[in-house]
């Protein structure tokens, strides 16, 4: 089974791919929902193109508080979403074209992955202020080697760099430039509206439903306030707790998350960031708006601390193989012109020890990275495909979000 790439790592080699229609991917829940139960999946990025090996399996369940439900879900790691099974086109969905008022300040996302050169996922976002500061999840821009963001009220495009993230809380922060490099001035901003909703308030969902690049709005109603869940890894780990959401029953889908919900002065309440799927009424979930911001203050502070990540990540460009053994983890082969690939690793190498540090799994490789930033030098440990140890040095550049 493919794993989840961890900071620093890519995933296993896709297999060869010819160029598809963009159009969901079905996919078959993990089992059998009980009656009454909901299927969630993260709403965002719409899985556009894609290889075999840039999906993984994880558990949302919804964790036990006074208002939420317990349920399963099958998740396309590393978040970008797997799509509802059921709804093949927009026509399947009560949503209605975005109007002119509703794009404003809202934008389309489409990210290039893992330097494979064959896939593509898609989201939506919030522009926050006139020089280009743009709100999302992060689970949208997880895994980008490249941003493109559409203002949606103009058209115009633009390429974007991530300012920071917290993975646990899934907020991402993006700078907006031209594609020449140069500052952006001059945009409109979305309104927001602190206050927290009541039961039965009137919301709207705007966003890239099913990645098709077309905003769209889907009406519903505030459900439920202080709703909790909960995520694995695939690997039993616990991996993220999202909490205090607010559920609506708007036909939220693949491609929405990272987009606004509104209330009815149209000012922005909450972030897209989950939704059920299966059969039943769709539920959304959003962050928010106070929570989601307090996460933007910390980043534009600067402040790298807890689970906030601050500007690029560390990265040494290795492939890893499907089937991992017990001395270390297991390569497929490298990408090309980065630290590993410039050290002569290779398919068949198992790095043992990273920065003096024993690496066993996966995981324990990722957290290791992770302590590193852009530039720092590390020694690496391996038993190359002869068998022999080796020690290598290598020097860490940056990587996808």
């Amino acid at each position: 089974m493919s794993i989840e790439p961890p900071v620093g790592l890519v995933p296993p080699e896709p297999r060869p791919w010819t160029p598809p229609v963009p159009q969901p991917v079905a996919v078959e829940p993990q089992r059998r929902l009980g009656r009454g139960a909901l299927a969630l999946f993260a709403a965002g990025a719409a899985l556009l193109i894609a290889g075999s090996g840039l999906l993984g399996h994880g558990i949302w369940q919804l964790a036990d508080n006074a208002n939420s439900r317990s349920a399963d879900v099958e998740l396309g790691r590393p978040g970008h979403a797997l799509p509802l099974p059921q709804v093949a086109s927009e026509n399947d969905l009560d949503v209605t074209a975005a109007t002119a008022a509703e794009t404003v300040g809202v934008v389309t996302i489409l990210t290039d992955l893992y330097y494979d050169g064959n896939a593509q996922a898609a989201g939506s976002g919030s522009v926050l202020t006139s020089d280009g500061t743009v709100l999302t999840n992060n689970h949208v821009i997880e895994g980008s080697t490249s941003i493109e963001v559409t203002i949606e009220s103009t058209g115009a495009k633009y390429s974007a760099i991530v300012l920071g993230t917290d993975k646990t809380k899934d907020v991402a922060l993006l700078q907006l430039k031209s594609f020449g490099g140069d500052n952006v001035t001059g945009l409109d901003t979305v309104e927001l509206n602190y206050d927290e909703p009541e039961i039965d308030d009137e919301v709207r969902s705007i966003g890239n439903a099913l990645g098709t690049g077309d905003l769209v709005t889907a009406t519903g109603a505030v459900v439920s306030l202080g709703e909790s869940l909960s995520i694995s890894d695939g690997y039993g780990a616990e991996y993220e707790n999202l909490d205090n959401l607010i559920e609506v029953d708007a036909d939220v889908v693949s491609g929405d998350s990272g987009g606004p919900l509104v209330d009815d002065a149209g000012d922005v309440i909450g972030m897209v960031t989950a939704a059920s799927v299966g059969a039943g009424d769709i539920r959304g979930f959003a962050i928010p708006i106070a929570d989601a911001m307090a996460i933007v203050d910390q980043i534009l502070a600067g402040d790298e601390s807890g689970t906030v990540n601050i500007g690029p990540t560390a990265f040494i460009g290795v492939l890893l193989a499907e089937d991992q053994g017990p001395d270390g983890v297991t390569l497929s082969g490298t990408v090309d012109d980065t630290p590993a690939d410039k050290a002569g690793l290779v398919e068949g190498d198992t790095i043992t020890h990273f920065a003096g540090t024993p690496v066993f799994t996966v995981d324990e490789l990722k957290a290791a990275v992770a302590t590193f930033e852009p530039g720092d030098e590390v020694e690496i440990t391996l038993i190359d495909t002869n068998g022999d140890v080796k020690t290598l040095q290598l020097t860490l550049t940056e990587g996808p979000a």
